[in-house]
């Protein structure tokens, strides 16, 4: 089997870039825009209730105007990384979709909420509410190998070039959907993609010790070596909890989890964990708890 590269960047100001396109001579699939209802005149919002979770999963497809709500949190180290981005422990995220085109592209705004520790004489445990709003381009889904997680995300327009953004692109997803082997780089253990880490020595002590932990042990295991697996999980979808099918996938990093949807392999969750041996406590996690105005 050949392997694939699934680098998940965990850069603010520099993301580590890939290489991606399309050799394939077809017409790429028709742009999903907001104005796009599919052909239908009157869309009737999507139900998955009483589908078995295989056939729920491949009914949730985006068009422009659906929105996707992500939880995030920041733990261990993290929470240096947190603080450097203008963030408190956790986030709650609301993307809008602009424009969805399968195992093409996709564009999106978001908008960020986050409670920031701001105590005073007369209230030691009071927070501040924060917003951050931004957009995102250029995601790829045909042939990226990267991930661009949302807590990363600059608070103004920036491109997701050569990475697959929320999802898995194309080629990342067969390679997991049907051989349940792969090979993933989360890519935190790259210095070079958190430029913004010299004014925080907490996260470049991280760093140092994930490239030390990883040379310690490369010669007899695969660190990147990703295993997939089929299962299910329940999702929030217009309001109504379903359960869908999902393609789990772990690492020597951590751990995801992938709708089954070859048209929309949507990561729903992404935990960065303690690889063995190293003091690394978490780092990040992130959950999309809901989906919002999807359409039959």
């Amino acid at each position: 089997m050949n392997k694939r590269v699934l680098n998940v960047c965990v850069a603010t100001i520099a993301v580590a870039l890939f290489g991606f396109g399309c050799s394939s001579t077809t017409p790429p699939p028709p742009v999903h825009t907001s104005q796009s209802t599919g052909g239908i005149s009157n869309p009737q919002p999507l139900s998955l209730v009483g589908l078995d979770p295989k056939d729920a999963a491949r009914k949730i497809m985006f068009v422009g105007g659906n929105s996707i709500e992500i939880h995030e949190s920041f733990t261990g180290p993290g929470k240096a990384l947190a603080a450097a981005l203008g963030y408190g422990t956790s986030v709650d995220r609301s993307v809008v979709i602009n424009k969805y085109s399968p195992d093409v592209s996709a564009e999106m705004e978001w908008k960020a909420t986050t409670q920031i520790a701001s105590p005073t004489k007369n209230d030691p445990r009071h927070f501040t509410q924060k917003q951050y709003v931004g957009s995102i381009t250029d995601s790829g889904l045909r042939s990226s190998y990267s991930l661009y997680p949302p807590m990363y995300w600059r608070h103004t327009k920036s491109s997701a070039l050569g990475t697959s953004s929320l999802w898995l692109s194309q080629d990342v997803y067969e390679d997991l959907e049907k051989t349940y082997l792969g090979t993933m780089k989360f890519g935190v253990e790259d210095g070079e993609l958190l430029g913004f880490a010299s004014s925080t020595p907490q996260l470049r002590q991280t760093i140092r010790d994930l490239q030390s932990g990883i040379n310690r042990v490369i010669d007899r295991t695969d660190v990147f070596l990703a295993t997939s697996t089929i299962a299910t999980q329940d999702l929030k979808v217009n309001g109504t909890t379903s359960t869908v099918r999902v393609i789990n996938v772990r690492s020597w990093f951590g751990k995801m989890s992938v709708l089954d949807n070859p048209e929309n392999p949507l990561v729903l969750s992404v935990t960065l964990g303690r690889p063995a041996g190293i003091d690394f406590g978490g780092f990040f996690d992130y959950k999309i708890t809901e989906l919002r105005d999807l359409q039959q």
